[in-house]
C-alpha cells in the first residue's frame, strides 16, 4: 500500500490529519513517526511528521491476509482516567464545544455532557433551529475531531469523545443496519456481490458487525481513502 504523509502540532494532531485524509480508523492504518522539525525559518515552533498506509483489513467480517511479521515497536503507556477526572474533562470539553457553536453563529443550541467508562459524550441540544450536522454528518465529524484533539491536550490518559446532535448518530447506525440487511438479502437472492459505496471507517464497522453472524454472506472492505467501501459477498455465489 502507498505511504501517505501528514504533520501536526503534536503526534495526536498529525494522526488525526492522516486518518481524515485516508478516510480510515487508527486500527486500520500502520503509522510511523518520522520525527519533529521546526517550521519554515524556525518560526511558530515545531511540527511532528508521520507517515501511514492501510493495513490488511482485520475488522469484523473480514479475514486478514498473511503479511510479513514485523517487530512490534514499544507503545506509549496510557493510563485509564478516573471517573472524577473524566467528569472534569467532560465539563471542559462541553464548554469548549459551546464556544465553537457560538462562534459558528448558526444556532442558539447548548451542550449536554456525560461521562462513563472513559467515554465523554457531548450532545448539542435545543436551539432556535436544528443544528446543521452537514451532508452525511460531515460537520458533526469535523467538530468531533476538533474536540477530540482539544481533549487529548487536557490529559495523558485514555478518553474517547463522541459529539452528537438531534440523535443523528443513533439514527445513522440504524439506517446502516437496514442498508446492510437489504444488501445481504440482495446478495443471497442474486448470488452476486453487492457494493455499498464509499463509507467512513466507523460506518463500515457498523455494516461488518451487522452481518458478521449472517451465514448467507461475508463482507470485506476495499479501496482507499474517501473511496473505501464495503462489499457484501454471498456465501454461495450464483452461476455466471
Amino acid at each position: 500500500m502507498e505511504w501517505r504523509m501528514a504533520e501536526g502540532a503534536d503526534y495526536d494532531e498529525a494522526v488525526a490529519s492522516l486518518l481524515k485524509t485516508m478516510g480510515a480508523d487508527v486500527s486500520e492504518v500502520e503509522i510511523e513517526k518520522l520525527g519533529e522539525q521546526r517550521k519554515l525559518f524556525g518560526l511558530g515552533g515545531v511540527v511532528t511528521r508521520i507517515r501511514g498506509r492501510l493495513k490488511d483489513d482485520a475488522v469484523p467480517g473480514e479475514r486478514p491476509r498473511s503479511a510479513p511479521q514485523r517487530t512490534p515497536r514499544p507503545e506509549k503507556t496510557v493510563r485509564e482516567l478516573t471517573e472524577s477526572e473524566t467528569a472534569t474533562i467532560a465539563e471542559k470539553a462541553a464548554d469548549f464545544l459551546g464556544r465553537i457553536i457560538k462562534g459558528m453563529d448558526v444556532s442558539t443550541a447548548t451542550v449536554r455532557s456525560s461521562a462513563e467508562n472513559g467515554e465523554i459524550r457531548l450532545e448539542i441540544v435545543g436551539g432556535d433551529v436544528p443544528f446543521p450536522v452537514g451532508d452525511e454528518g460531515e460537520v458533526l465529524d469535523a467538530i468531533q475531531t476538533i474536540v477530540t484533539i482539544y481533549v487529548g491536550r487536557l490529559h495523558e490518559g485514555k478518553a474517547r469523545v463522541s459529539v452528537d446532535a438531534g440523535n443523528y448518530r443513533n439514527a445513522r447506525v440504524e439506517q446502516l443496519k437496514e442498508i446492510a440487511l437489504k444488501a445481504a438479502e440482495s446478495a443471497v437472492n442474486s448470488g452476486r456481490k453487492v457494493y455499498l459505496g464509499p463509507m467512513k471507517s466507523l460506518e463500515r464497522k457498523v455494516v461488518h458487525a451487522a452481518l458478521q453472524d449472517n451465514p448467507g454472506v461475508h463482507t470485506k472492505s476495499q479501496g482507499e481513502g474517501d473511496r473505501r467501501q464495503v462489499v457484501v459477498y454471498p456465501s454461495k455465489p450464483g452461476r455466471s
